[in-house]
């Protein structure tokens, strides 16, 4: 290919500054040794003066060229992504959709192929409720036919082994239920439903043992209610005109229970307490 992109005046101008460095540095060196007195002192502020004005001539012209240069390479920028970027870009997408298209294609035939070997297979092994998706394939190219049915076998074949063994196990219907959910591992599914069954039976003592216990205190609390009614009669208080009302303050401690009798006592004999 030749060379269609080149630079042709910056090189010119780098040996025009390599050209002029020679009398710059004559410049500099004849003034940089020079006396400075009080007697010079004005004199000296002057050349600095000059050179910082020679200087700011050169930073100019520099900042002209690079306005020269980069204003023209801007536009080559747009003359070159027309005719070289674009043109290239678009070959690529061209070629890139078509190669995609034909893997895809490719792909989706082996992947039918494994998916008819699979269908075939699990009907074979009475695994009917199986789906392909069920099955970690990962399809590309360069997977071999081989290899992916006999992962769909190994997968298959597991599974039947499997279900011969939770058909023989106690609360099979819960089980295989779980072994649906959880993808298909027999293991995890008994632990599953066992950590289950032993929560549901502590749950079970735990309220059987509230029932009886709530049953005792109901039973107690009727057994002294019945005490008190056969053997204790609330004094009868007859009403005295103008008597007046007397306080006696104490403390009871006894069973809830029994607590419940003596409120139900004081009730009856209409005592007031708090």
């Amino acid at each position: 290919m030749n060379e269609i992109i080149q630079v042709t005046q910056l090189p010119v101008i780098k040996q025009n500054l390599l050209s002029a460095k020679t009398t710059v540095i004559n410049r500099i060196n004849a003034v940089k040794n020079m006396a400075i007195t009080e007697d010079t002192r004005a004199e000296a502020k002057k050349v600095r003066a000059q050179l910082n004005k020679e200087k700011a001539e050169f930073d100019n012209q520099l900042k002209a060229v690079k306005l020269a240069v980069m204003q023209p390479y801007e536009d080559l920028l747009i003359t070159y992504k027309e005719c070289i970027t674009e043109p290239y870009a678009e070959a690529d997408d061209i070629f890139k959709t078509k190669i995609s298209e034909i893997e895809t294609g490719l792909k989706k035939n082996k992947a039918d192929e494994v998916e008819r070997y699979f269908n075939e297979y699990a009907v074979s092994l009475n695994l009917d409720f199986v789906k392909f998706s069920d099955i970690p394939l990962n399809i590309t190219l360069n997977s071999s036919m081989k290899s992916l049915k006999n992962t769909v076998k190994g997968f298959l074949d597991r599974m039947a082994e499997e279900m011969d063994s939770l058909l023989s196990i106690e609360n099979k219907e819960e089980l295989f239920a779980e072994y649906k959910n959880n993808g298909y591992n027999l293991a995890q599914a008994i632990t599953t439903v066992d950590s289950r069954h032993k929560r549901i039976e502590r749950e079970k003592e735990r309220i059987t043992s509230v029932m009886e216990q709530k049953n005792q205190e109901e039973e107690t609390v009727k057994k002294v209610a019945d005490i008190i009614t056969s053997e204790v009669t609330p004094p009868i208080v007859e009403k005295v005109k103008n008597e007046k009302l007397a306080t006696l303050t104490f403390k009871v401690t006894a069973t809830i229970p029994k607590l419940k009798v003596l409120k139900k006592f004081l009730e009856q004999g209409g005592y007031t307490y708090e």
